[in-house]
């Protein structure tokens, strides 16, 4: 510590009024100008930064002047709407000429407002500021994407099939032609609701295995042939349908939706095993998401991109 550091130091101390109090401002005042002031550095285009002095850093009085905000300094945060038009009406509410909208149209859809979306790529803004729709799939959707492809036994397979059988449809109704389109592109004639609900409801199978020997004259080697038949109850040859349409909600309180459903049976070590596939189910869903975010661009005249946003 130099001359004038004592001196100040000194002066400090003092109990005297008047000029020593007077000269112990004046050199504490100079002391903090050599010592806690801060070196500002121009390090060329445009770039200057500040070297503080040993134990001394600089901090942000940004924080204690948002104390004293009559209001938010900007719009921010996520709102989430529970329903379609809660969710327009909220965009309503809040778009601005830069915002936007974005889709995901996958296995779990949703829309999103982005309303303080940047303007263009000299105009950005934080982004930070959104409403979120989670498109609400539906518990019949759920229960029939979740047997998708999956064998059942025959127990099994009929308990659930008829927990369900109020969701086939006759494939003779106008709006279920779509699911009977796929069924009889893959050379499926669609099965009637009696039909299926037959199958699910005390339907007894049992295989008949039969077995025939061919033999190779040339090497004396011999081929055991197998033949196995699956028959209903009484020994009947069972008729199993292909496949069969049935029309649900993809949505919660949605509309219902016409899906192709194909039925498969096989013998697997002397059991028969069941199994469900839906047909390009995925394509209906994606196409129904892609329809109602359409209708929201349509409504807030706000653009719309299939994907998500940054950040």
């Amino acid at each position: 510590m130099g001359t004038t550091d004592k001196t100040a130091v000194e002066a400090l101390d003092t109990d005297a009024p008047g000029e020593h109090a007077d000269n112990a401002v004046a050199s504490a005042l100079a002391f903090a100008r050599r010592h806690a002031v801060p070196t500002l550095l121009d390090l060329g285009e445009g770039v200057r930064v500040a070297s503080m002095p040993p134990g001394v850093r600089l901090a942000s009085v940004k924080v204690l002047l948002d104390e004293y905000r009559t209001k938010p300094e900007r719009l921010r945060g996520r709102a989430t709407l529970e329903t379609l038009a809660a969710f327009t009406a909220h965009v309503q509410r809040f778009k601005d000429a830069g915002s936007a909208l974005f889709a995901r149209v996958g296995a779990s859809p949703s829309l999103t407002a982005v309303y303080d979306y940047h303007r263009g790529p000299s105009d950005g803004r934080f982004g930070d500021h959104r409403a979120v729709y989670q498109f609400p799939l539906s518990r019949e959707w759920t229960a029939w994407k979740g047997i998708d492809g999956k064998a059942m036994e025959q127990a099994a397979f009929a308990s659930w099939l008829e927990d369900h059988a109020a969701d086939v449809v006759d494939p003779t109704l106008p709006e279920v032609g779509s699911a009977v389109d796929k069924l009889r592109a893959v050379e499926i004639a669609p099965a009637t609701p009696t039909q299926v609900l037959t199958l699910s409801r005390g339907v007894e199978l049992r295989v008949e295995s039969s077995v025939a020997s061919k033999a190779n004259l040339a090497n004396g080697s011999t081929k055991l042939l197998f033949d196995e038949a699956v028959k209903g109850e009484g020994g009947t040859p069972l008729d199993v349908p292909g496949g069969f349409a049935i029309a649900i909600p993809l949505f919660d309180g949605g509309d219902h939706y016409a899906l192709a459903v194909r039925l498969r049976l096989r013998v697997e070590r002397g059991k028969v095993l069941w199994t469900l596939a839906l047909l390009r189910a995925d394509d209906v869903l994606r196409e129904a998401v892609t329809a109602n975010a359409e209708s929201v661009r349509a409504d807030t005249a706000l653009p719309l991109f299939y994907g998500t946003p940054e950040g």
